[in-house]
């Protein structure tokens, strides 16, 4: 008997080399444990020197265009999958949603069921950076799906309202078991990590605040995480603007070991978004023991309050002054890192893995049978 056949689209990817973000990292960790029992791929869109093969037992296909930059490079993509939806083979397809329009309406397009990943609505943050109606293409996509998955209860929350007759299931992200955390080296840093996007990541407000407490604080700055070129080129103005080349290290892409060391060595870890939907990073950080500085957003409400501190939305002083505090009471900070590896040991990656393999089961039923 064939296995059945399982395709994710996601335009990024773990090598993307301008994104390579906690969503693309999401899809392959359950892709590959999806593996073990069905056929599995994975089609993404191109980027310079992308090829086509098999990772942990899961086949990546890259899709559309690799020369016109991440934005048009990501358009193409989009384009390109409303075909492959009618031509390909499979039994069931998972679409991740992507902006600026979050969906691409796949649906619409096929009587097969395609089950739409949230890991993110960004059709309100579209319109907050562009000020453009997103939102609006956003919501209208939304009532084409018949089914959904999403990362966190507040957005299946959101999701209710556009669209009450979609069943959506929300299945958190996982993250990996620290079973015995090792000492932190004598040399110890603050710690953000992920896509270098100013606006969104809020980079900006991070910079502004650390340079206000710099002579108060005497730990340095380490950023990793990569991005396109403009947002990497812009971070380093800043930087240099603000006079802090000598404070702040760019780590670059980190993975492996490399990662596991930036979050051992961290003192805590600053995640300074204007908007978020669920933080893969901060996960990982709980899970590595490692406290939580953020603003309190929405986005982050999943978040206990025992185990990060928080800052008025975009306030540079409020910001500035969480670093402060938690930089100069090890203890706190000790503290709430303990209570967030006791919160994450609930996610993992197996779990979610068993709640997408159940999910396919009852769609392929209710196709069958209703």
């Amino acid at each position: 008997m064939s296995k059945l056949k399982i395709i994710f689209s996601s335009y990024d990817d773990l090598k993307n080399p301008y994104y390579a973000g906690g969503g693309a990292l999401a899809i392959h960790e359950v892709a590959k444990r999806l593996a073990a029992k069905f056929e599995v791929a994975v089609i993404t869109g191109k980027y310079p020197n992308s090829k086509d093969e098999r990772i942990d037992g899961v086949t990546y296909r890259r899709i559309g265009t690799s020369f016109l930059g991440a934005k048009l490079d990501q358009l193409t993509f989009q384009v390109c999958l409303p075909i492959l939806v009618l031509t390909e083979k499979y039994d069931v397809w998972f679409e991740s949603f992507t902006p600026p329009f979050s969906t691409n309406f796949l649906q619409v397009f096929t009587k097969k069921p395609v089950i739409g990943i949230v890991n993110m609505l960004s059709g309100e943050d579209m319109k907050r950076k562009y000020k453009l109606p997103f939102e609006v293409i956003e919501k209208a996509g939304l009532k084409t799906y018949r089914y959904l998955i999403t990362a966190s209860a507040a957005t299946q929350k959101i999701i209710e309202q556009i669209n009450s007759k979609a069943e959506i299931i929300t299945i958190p992200l996982g993250a990996d078991k620290i079973r015995k955390p090792q000492n932190p080296s004598n040399k110890r840093h603050i710690l953000f990590i992920g896509r270098i996007e100013i606006n969104q990541k809020g980079l900006d407000l991070l910079l502004n605040a650390y340079s206000k407490i710099i002579d108060d604080v005497g730990y340095p700055l380490y950023i990793a995480g990569i991005g396109e070129k403009k947002e990497v080129s812009k971070l380093k103005k800043t930087i240099d603007s603000l006079n802090l080349s000598h404070k702040v290290k760019l780590l670059g892409r980190i993975t492996g070991e490399e990662k596991v060391k930036a979050y051992r060595d961290s003192l805590f870890v600053v995640i300074p978004s204007r908007f978020e939907t669920f933080s893969l990073v901060a996960l990982e950080a709980m899970a590595h023991r490692r406290a939580l500085i953020s603003f309190d957003i929405k986005g982050l409400s999943w978040v206990p309050e025992t185990c990060r501190m928080t800052a008025s939305p975009f306030n540079i002083k409020s910001l500035s002054q969480a670093i402060f505090k938690l930089s100069n009471n090890l203890p706190l900070s000790k503290q709430l890192g303990t209570h967030g590896q006791h919160y994450a040991q609930k996610y993992s990656w197996e779990n979610s893995a068993k709640q997408y393999k159940e999910f396919i089961f009852t769609v392929l039923s209710k196709r069958q049978y209703g």
